[in-house]
């Protein structure tokens, strides 16, 4: 009986591997589209490598086709997780004609559908991928639902990165603005990460900034407009970050000292003066940058005094400042009278510092 049973067993074996070569014979030789078709598939099914690499190469098909031809609704598996994955991962290298006719597919109703289904799922990684996806190709009329992921998930900074990403990509600014102007969305990105989202807006920065300082609730947002302001070289709003300079707070106030005086804004000049004598040294560092660049020919006895300032910084600064200006035998002269060792230290450090760099000799 048991070797009955084996006998069995063996042949029963025999005959699945017997059909399981025969079936792959078939997919390996077959020509008929049909069975291409079948084989990639089953290829995709077992291997994910594979699915990526069909999926990819079945979308740059679709963006290279001619117009009528165009479609997404014959690639199999393009509205899954995978297909979203593969979708943003190819949209991130077209650019120009290939950009724009991927666009206008993601755009369709039949894929539109299953943008929107992701977008307000449970799945948090799925609504970013459609977030980021919809960002990078400039897809519309998808603003709400990015928009109520924020109240969906408050305390998650992924997913306020990449909302707030897609809608400075698209130019949202009336939409922007009203969120960052509500006390209700607590701004969880470091102020370096919200920087670099404003350095990402589509539209015009001097528009957008002029909206938005005034209402802005939150004190990254005031700085990102601030530093903004200053390197878009938008003079014409100096007058609107000038107030800024009394700030309570020490960063906003920083932010307007070094801004105002890149952009050369000199009816300040006067207040940065003051601010010159101020208790915080990081605020006395950039009222000497920005004194030097706001009035250097009025500015020598105000950062002569920083030169002699217990703090390493201060002085450092004060001695590049005055280190570029014309009266040189006169500083040295009034910095060996005033006996401050250090401050005699760092002059002279930045001096043959600047010689060295000019290919001079120390």
């Amino acid at each position: 009986m048991i070797v009955d049973g084996m006998i069995i067993v063996m042949a029963a074996l025999l005959i699945l591997i017997t059909l399981a070569l025969i079936i792959l014979h078939f997919l390996i030789n077959s020509k008929q589209k049909g069975m291409e078709r079948i084989k990639q598939r089953v290829l995709c099914r077992i291997s994910v490598n594979e699915q990526i690499e069909y999926l990819r190469n079945e979308i740059y098909q679709a963006v290279n086709a001619e117009e009528p031809q165009a479609s997404l609704q014959g690639i199999w598996g393009i509205r899954s997780n995978r297909g979203l994955q593969v979708l943003e991962m190819v949209s991130r290298e077209l650019e120009g004609r290939q950009a724009e006719v991927l666009c206008r597919l993601v755009s369709s109703e039949w894929y539109g559908e299953y943008l929107r289904k992701k977008l307000s799922g449970r799945g948090q990684d799925a609504a970013l991928l459609a977030t980021k996806l919809i960002g990078q190709l400039h897809v519309s009329n998808y603003t709400f639902q990015i928009e109520r992921n924020f109240n969906r998930w408050p305390k998650d900074a992924m997913v306020q990165e990449i909302g707030l990403l897609t809608m400075f990509q698209l130019g949202e600014k009336e939409r922007i603005i009203w969120l960052l102007s509500k006390s209700e969305l607590a701004i969880i990105l470091s102020f370096r990460t919200l920087h670099e989202l404003f350095r990402s807006y589509c539209g015009d920065y001097k528009e957008f900034y002029q909206e938005l300082l005034p209402v802005a609730k939150d004190q990254y947002v005031k700085r990102a407009c601030i530093r903004g302001i200053g390197e878009c070289t938008c003079r014409e709003l100096c007058e609107m970050i000038a107030p800024e300079l009394s700030a309570h707070q020490i960063n906003v106030q920083l932010e307007a000292i070094r801004s105002l005086g890149k952009l050369g804004y000199t009816p300040v000049a006067e207040q940065i003066r003051a601010l010159t004598a101020h208790s915080a040294w990081e605020i006395r560092c950039a009222a000497v940058d920005a004194l030097a660049v706001l009035d250097s020919e009025g500015c020598y006895k105000a950062i002569l005094q920083c030169l002699c300032d217990p703090v390493w910084w201060v002085r450092f600064h004060a001695a590049e400042a005055l280190a570029l200006l014309p009266c040189r035998e006169r500083l040295l002269e009034d910095v060996g009278k005033s006996g401050d060792r250090y401050a005699w230290e760092m002059l002279q450090y930045i001096i043959e510092r600047n010689l060295i760099l000019m290919g001079g000799v120390a």
